[in-house]
């Protein structure tokens, strides 16, 4: 087998791998030019005169990793909890109609009760005493994801965490 990379300026833009004994200028419109690769060698790859080397990727700045931590937490704040068996909606929306029904189950009292709709489509029942504690548990699960952000803002600013693998690691 044969392999061939065409380059763009110094890019590898399109590899292709031939028969041995084929010729790569009689399969492709002469415009097009090809250059002898390795087996391993890959498109996107800088071709530096004589072979392709992959490109360096500089790690990312301490603002994306602050960034990219924010962005996980969010999609974590917001993904669901599992209170009394049922997964329980926290989007923004949802965490303020929790919060309503904790101040109506508050101001109505002991005798509260509602309906409440899980995420999967379920109903299922809560008091007074329901209610509060899926809000004070929506709430600690909240505060929780804002408190793993925090703590690793503090590392990528202190430099233990220099890669989006070891945040999505942290919020694990």
């Amino acid at each position: 087998m044969q392999h061939f990379m065409r380059v763009s300026g110094n890019i590898g833009v399109e590899r292709v791998d031939i028969a041995d004994g084929e010729d790569i200028a009689a399969l492709f419109h002469a415009s097009l030019s090809f250059v002898a690769c390795e087996a391993s060698d890959q498109v996107d790859w800088i071709f530096d005169g004589s072979r392709f080397v992959a490109p360096t990727v500089a790690p990312p700045s301490k603002a994306a990793l602050a960034a990219y931590a924010a962005q996980v937490r969010y999609a974590r704040e917001t993904s669901g909890f599992t209170y009394a068996g049922h997964l329980i909606d926290t989007s923004r929306e949802a965490q303020a109609t929790i919060g309503n029904a904790a101040l109506g189950a508050t101001v109505v009292g002991p005798s509260f009760t509602t309906q409440w709709k899980a995420k999967d489509g379920a109903f299922f029942n809560l008091d007074h005493d329901g209610v509060l504690a899926m809000a004070v548990a929506v709430m600690s699960f909240v505060n929780g994801c804002f408190a793993t952000e925090a703590s690793v803002r503090t590392s990528i600013e202190s430099g233990s965490i220099t890669t989006t693998d070891a945040v999505d690691a942290a919020f694990a």
